[in-house]
């Protein structure tokens, strides 16, 4: 009966600690992406930044979801004009768009990570 409640007891101090680690984890994400926007909303204050200055990740932004939509387009409608070789890398290259558009989105329109959790995301 004691070894049976040590083990439990044993247990719950590694779920316990496993939870806050993974909080730990999960604030260092929202510190990253809060000083990014906080970056971004300094730059977009500033009245020394550039007109480029200003714009240069809404710039990147649409053209990476441009590009990454184009290459759906190829991939969907015209397949047999790819190369065969050429095709695994134009597929590895639609990931790493598709990643970094994920990022794009997560950036301008908040993260999903406080909606699974029931609050709201923070743009």
């Amino acid at each position: 009966m004691q070894l049976d409640l040590e083990l439990r007891k044993a247990e719950w101090g590694y779920i316990n600690e496993a939870r806050r680690l993974e909080n730990e984890e999960r604030g260092l994400i929202l510190q990253d992406k809060d000083s990014a926007r906080k970056m971004h909303r300094q730059v977009q204050m500033s009245d020394k930044a550039s007109r480029l200055n200003k714009n240069v990740s809404a710039y990147l932004a649409l053209i990476t979801t441009a590009l990454s939509f184009a290459l759906f387009f190829v991939i969907l409608f015209f397949p047999e004009q790819l190369q065969e070789g050429g095709q695994d890398i134009i597929i590895y290259i639609l990931g790493v768009l598709s990643a970094i558009v994920t990022q794009v989105f997560s950036f301008y329109f908040g993260s999903s990570l406080g909606k699974e959790e029931g609050s709201p995301g923070t743009p």
